[in-house]
């Protein structure tokens, strides 16, 4: 029976010294020493290339227009425009007063002012061209005072909205501004003269593009704030009245002078009748009534008088 347990015991130490000779057995590392010694070989160092200028594409590819568009709160903006043709005979210096005044009594003010004269039949004229800045929200009350200073011969008026485009102007600046401030940064890093040119020579073309960005975004926000209404206002000749010389000349001015005087005399009728329609109305009640009294008063004094005969 000791056999059996001293057999069994030789076996499974047998096994153990198997299994963690197996475990020893694991290839030795790549560059290892004979016999089977591990070495520490440290890794080839990877050169680092020197920094390259960020190009226009990459820029592009890296900022999310459509992650700006939702972040910033959108406003309308909406390019106003009028062209307005009017003249006058004899109230050109009043007209043109007002038009200026209508633009600054809103809060805006006059963009350019031109005057022109020229001569006709021995006459001065004057031709005024006006540009008023109005704010948007009274454009089109100033533009209806306008037509009402003068005879305007044509209107034309038109809105173009620039929302689409002044947000993408803003869009493109803020990246040109975050590869403005990339650049820099490899400026301070860069130590190879022909990298530090190039990229100098692209931060150039940045901070040109910021301007021509900056420039249009206010000139957008300008035109959408203050609308524009163009005035060309015109001087007519006055009109001469000559008196006909011939005898039949003058007996038609004559009858003619008669028959206006008649229709205005009727018009200034008309009109004093529709004016004094219930005033009169009112007094004829009451001199109705009036007279009713009076007859009744008559009636009984008489009836009275007839029963004291009696």
């Amino acid at each position: 029976m000791q056999k059996i347990f001293l057999v069994i015991g030789l076996v499974a130490t047998i096994l153990v010294f198997a299994a963690c000779g197996s475990g020893d057995s694991s290839p030795a590392p790549a560059g290892g020493a004979a016999g089977g010694r591990a070495t520490n070989v440290a890794a080839p160092a990877v050169p680092q290339s020197a920094p390259m200028p960020l190009m226009e594409a990459d820029m592009e590819t890296s900022w999310d227009y459509s992650a700006t568009n939702q972040v910033q709160a959108r406003v309308r903006r909406i390019i106003q425009t009028a062209h307005v043709e009017m003249h006058t005979a004899d109230r050109f210096d009043e007209v043109a007063d007002a038009l200026r005044y209508a633009a600054t009594g809103v809060g805006g003010f006059v963009e350019n002012s031109n005057l022109n004269v020229r001569e006709f039949r021995n006459q001065q004229l004057r031709t005024l061209s006006i540009t008023l800045r109005v704010p948007a929200e009274y454009f089109d009350s100033v533009l209806f005072r306008v037509e009402s200073l003068a005879t305007v011969t044509s209107t034309n008026q038109s809105a173009e909205d620039v929302t689409a485009e002044f947000y993408d102007m803003l869009s493109r600046l803020e990246t040109r501004r975050i590869e403005e401030e990339r650049v820099l940064a490899f400026i301070e890093q860069a130590e190879n003269i022909n990298d530090l040119l190039a990229l100098e020579e692209r931060l150039g073309q940045i901070r040109r593009q910021i301007e021509q960005y900056t420039a249009r975004i206010n000139n957008l926000d300008q035109l959408a704030t203050f609308s524009t209404i163009h005035v060309r206002l015109s001087e007519r000749e006055e009109e001469v009245v000559i008196a006909p010389t011939t005898l039949g000349g003058r007996i038609s001015v004559a009858f003619l002078g008669s028959v206006n005087a008649i229709g205005f005399v009727f018009q200034e009728f008309v009109i004093f009748m529709a004016g004094a329609l219930i005033p009169l109305s009112v007094l004829a009640l009451m001199i109705f009534a009036g007279l009713g009294t009076v007859k009744t008063i008559k009636r009984r004094a008489s009836e009275n008088l007839e029963k004291e005969t009696v």
